[in-house]
């Protein structure tokens, strides 16, 4: 019988683990194999039920908050060491000048409070930005214009 199955599975995942061990810890082992169910559309209800029938008695609420767990971690790789990331610039867009920046004390990137305060304390000038703007809308424009050199084009 297929309950039989489940319930078996379960047994046999059990018996490896320390029957000293707390509630979680012996639900840790079978949560994938419960997640694979319940997305297979099993109700929780009968999940329970072969539980205990396996032995471990689980609260409904227990076991959802189990599985969230789990699946959260899953879907965040653990990490074990940081590893040095390089942040390289991928443009080659000259920065304007000191005097002629919208914004200024801008931090590159928000690591710290420290960053956070420099965000709160920077100057910024109004008409530089809207000059930054509308210098950066023309250069899409030109980008995405259409060339249409032909002047035989242009009257069709």
């Amino acid at each position: 019988m297929k309950l039989d199955r489940y319930v078996a599975e379960f047994r046999a995942t059990l018996d490896r683990t320390d029957p000293r061990a707390s509630l979680s810890a012996r639900l840790r082992p079978l949560l994938p194999r419960i997640h694979e169910r319940i997305n297979a559309g099993s109700p929780y209800s009968a999940v329970l039920d072969d539980l205990e029938g396996a032995g471990l008695v689980v609260k409904h609420r227990m076991l959802e908050s189990a599985l969230y767990r789990w699946r959260k971690a899953q879907a965040t790789p653990a990490v074990t060491s940081p590893a040095p990331v390089l942040h390289q610039p991928t443009t080659t867009k000259a920065l304007p000048s000191p005097e002629t920046q919208a914004v200024t004390g801008r931090p590159d990137r928000i690591e710290t409070p420290a960053d956070l305060r420099k965000i709160r304390d920077m100057k910024i000038d109004l008409d530089a930005l809207r000059r930054e703007g509308e210098a950066s809308r023309k250069l899409k424009r030109e980008q995405h214009a259409p060339h249409t050199n032909n002047p035989q084009q242009n009257q069709e």
